[in-house]
């Protein structure tokens, strides 16, 4: 974070302000505003169902079906033969598929299992979860639209190129790599494990899907309805 803060402060350009905001204004203190608890949820819940979920759902279904469609297509021996090379190609490979798929650090650490016991080489790990947090879609475009392209290039492209540094150092020092996990030896210990895990039932699984899909399909209508409103304006 602080290297890609002072290349920021270096190389992004004046900071962004908003109108009138250049010019000296006289402070005064505002009367703080009583909300009570209620109306801040209420607030919060309204927020989270207007905006967050539109502008999330629409990219999580898009990680999702790219995720699918990537474990259908691509069998354990492709995953050992090309994850597992410790090469920079690989793990630009692993860099891009970080960015498409929206998930957090935490989300990462089930996927990244699979890959190791699967036969990838660490610092594809390493990679995945330094790039995958800090690079995927809706960060990126949210960093577009508010601190300017030339600073989310810049961002992303450090990023990304720290992550493939360390990836690459890691697997000169740790290779040949034997994984830990080895899902064949250890099926006891993840079954003990998987039975502290909270796992929904199937109606429930169907029933967030459902949602996620609605709040997509929402997202889908309000791109449609400005375009229109825009194309009618211009």
């Amino acid at each position: 974070p602080m290297i890609i803060g002072i290349i920021g402060n270096k190389f992004g350009g004046n900071e962004i302000r908003l109108p009138g905001m250049d010019q000296e204004v006289e402070r005064r203190a505002l009367q703080k505003e009583n909300v009570s608890l209620v109306e801040k949820i209420k607030s919060g819940m309204k927020w989270a169902y207007d905006d967050l979920s539109v502008a999330v759902s629409k990219y999580v279904i898009l990680g999702m079906l790219c995720a699918s469609i990537i474990f259908m297509i691509f069998p354990q021996s492709f995953i050992q033969k090309y994850l597992g090379d410790p090469s920079l190609i690989s793990l630009a490979g692993i860099t891009v598929m970080a960015a498409i798929m929206y998930v957090c650090a935490i989300g990462h650490i089930p996927f990244i299992a699979a890959l190791i016991a699967s036969g990838a080489s660490p610092g594809i790990a390493i990679t995945f979860l330094m790039a995958g947090a800090a690079t995927n879609l809706p960060e990126l475009i949210s960093l577009y639209k508010l601190i300017g392209k030339r600073t989310a290039i810049m961002y992303c492209t450090t990023v990304v190129s720290i992550s493939l540094i360390v990836g690459y150092i890691t697997n000169k020092l740790l290779m040949p790599f034997e994984p830990v996990l080895n899902f064949n030896s250890v099926n006891n210990t993840i079954s003990a494990a998987n039975k502290m895990i909270f796992t929904a039932p199937i109606w429930l699984k169907y029933l967030c899907s459902f949602i996620i899909i609605a709040f997509a399909l929402k997202a889908l209508f309000r791109s449609i309805l400005n375009f229109k409103i825009k194309k009618e304006n211009a």
